[in-house]
């Protein structure tokens, strides 16, 4: 939490004192720091895109994706702005086995790198096995079992 509130700080005053800075040319400015955060974030979402193997479907509409490739759009949109934690419900739910595997590992991959949080609600007994704690549903309520 503490690091998106620093970047979310940072980005502010560098717009800030990129306006004030650049008064007489607000308008340029703006249009600049909006092409460089475009830029940004189209890249990073195309190697994110790439990363949970649809590098080959990036100029597919959803229409023509499979529920597989759309669950791996969805992963790779939550990941984009580096968040704290991510939600995730049945990541791996609409998945066949091997995509499963590769995303499972990514997920791992991305939480030891980036230290990226995890929230995972799954049936999924292999994909829980991989947790560092690990909750389960009993009679309404959660109980704590050995990961």
């Amino acid at each position: 939490k503490e690091r998106v509130v620093t970047i979310a700080l940072a980005v502010l005053l560098l717009a800030s004192l990129a306006l004030n800075f650049y008064q007489y040319r607000k308008t340029e400015v703006i249009n600049m720091q909006s092409d460089i955060l475009q830029e940004n974030a189209e890249k990073t979402a195309k190697e994110l895109l790439e990363r949970v193997g649809l590098g080959a479907r990036l100029q597919h509409k959803p229409s023509e994706l499979s529920g597989g490739e759309r669950q791996r759009v969805a992963l790779a949109r939550a990941l984009v702005t580096r968040p704290a934690v991510v939600l995730a419900d049945e990541p791996t739910g609409n998945l066949d086995n091997e995509t499963s595997q590769d995303v499972q590992g990514l997920l791992q991959e991305l939480n030891r790198e980036l230290g990226i949080g995890l929230v995972i609600v799954t049936h999924d007994t292999t994909l829980a096995s991989r947790a560092t704690r690990l909750l389960r549903m009993d009679r309404g309520r959660l109980a704590e079992t050995n990961a």
